[in-house]
């Protein structure tokens, strides 16, 4: 008989590992579990943030997951949650960047087509890039523009692709510095 592959384990990123501990009934019936406590805050030291040297600039490729940008940069996924906390991403559904094909999709969801978000107005905007109303942008067509509704939902997300992360060697005083901030009484 053959052995079947063995299952393939996923690490845990340790985001939630750092946060205290509150105890919580989450069926409502009296037994209580230790979970980590949603509502705590954590900054890094400024003057840790201030170090220009310890961060990189980092463009999200498309298509490319958390998991994926921790592996590529530290060589663990585990590091996944430093990512997302130097970055002040809370929700990576909506705040780190859907690939092409998502966006395609998202477009067709909510307006029918792409070519239809095309078609459809968003806002104004002058020469310098500040929104406008309709009767500045008639005033001045030639140096205003139209922005569409597919060039807002795209601009959006392209500006989401722009990160900072923590250079390699700095990561584990950061660790040690988030670790502490954590365990600090507030």
């Amino acid at each position: 008989m053959a052995k079947s592959p063995p299952k393939p384990t996923t690490p845990t990123s340790q985001y939630f590992a750092q946060f205290p501990k509150v105890q919580f009934d989450m069926l409502k019936n009296g037994k209580f579990k230790n979970v980590p406590d949603l509502t705590s805050t954590a900054k890094f030291r400024s003057d840790a943030l201030d170090l220009v040297r310890q961060y990189q600039p980092y463009r999200i490729p498309d298509g490319e997951r958390p998991d994926i940008t921790s592996h590529k940069l530290y060589d663990d996924v585990r590091f996944v949650w430093v990512i997302l906390f130097v970055n002040n991403i809370q929700n990576i559904y909506t705040d780190w960047p859907k690939s092409d094909t998502i966006m395609n999709e998202r477009l067709f969801r909510k307006y029918g087509s792409p070519a239809i978000a095309q078609a459809t107005i968003h806002h104004y905007e002058d020469n310098r890039g500040n929104e406008i109303d309709r009767f500045q942008y008639i005033k001045d067509t030639e140096n205003n523009r139209i922005v569409s509704m597919f060039d807002y939902e795209i601009n959006q997300n392209e500006a989401k692709r722009d990160i900072t992360v923590p250079q390699p060697a700095y990561l584990p005083q950061l660790l040690i510095d988030l670790q502490t901030v954590f365990n600090s009484p507030v």
